[in-house]
């Protein structure tokens, strides 16, 4: 079953595009299995000639996660760890919707991730590997999608949307539209309809 979630209508923030950098942002558990140490190696290695900031929010996993991210600030300037956001107003959302880019790389097979829907509500693309059932919440008319565990396909893809960012700004336009479908108010309808 869908998670469902308190959809905040907020404005999506207007983005010039193209531009010289492009904004993403990681949102969950700071581990290896969710890929974040795939992501950052991948933006490192293309770094140079495409620009890309990286800021992290999620709970770090363990001892050895923390002192990795740290030596990873230390290394890139263009990474932040940026530490928790509970997403529970408005001008959360908004503060979401001045990203680019978010970017979830994750190696486990996943059920139906929140963070995806949290990003429907702010008005911005996903970059995703193809988790389990990722076609239950994700196309490629809003969304892009590498196959999963495959580092090749993560560059191509981050190449591919930094050259072509006015298919960016179509995909964010679009992204609006699917967070109604995740709604409480949808699952509050459909319990009283159950009950009737």
């Amino acid at each position: 079953m869908p998670n469902y979630k308190k959809v905040y209508k907020i404005s999506s923030i207007h983005k010039e595009y193209p531009c010289n950098q492009l904004k993403l942002i990681y949102f969950s558990r700071v581990e290896t299995n969710k890929g974040i140490y795939d992501l950052i190696e991948t933006i490192a290695s293309i770094n140079q000639e495409y620009k890309f900031n990286l800021d992290i929010y999620g709970l770090i996993a363990s001892k050895k996660d923390k002192k990795k991210i740290k030596y990873f600030q230390k290394k890139y300037p263009w990474l932040s760890y940026k530490g928790c956001l509970s997403l529970v107003s408005q001008e959360q959302y908004e503060k979401l919707s001045s990203y680019d880019l978010h970017v979830f790389p994750t190696l486990y097979g996943e059920g139906f991730p929140g963070t995806i829907i949290d990003f429907f509500i702010a008005g911005v693309p996903t970059l995703s590997s193809s988790f389990a059932r990722y076609n239950e919440i994700l196309s490629e008319k809003e969304s892009y999608i590498y196959e999963q565990g495959n580092n090749e396909k993560l560059r191509n893809s981050l190449k591919n949307i930094f050259d072509n960012q006015i298919d960016l700004l179509n995909k964010r336009q679009l992204v609006f539209g699917k967070a109604d479908a995740y709604s409480l108010n949808i699952l509050e309808k459909f319990i009283v309809k159950e009950l009737l």
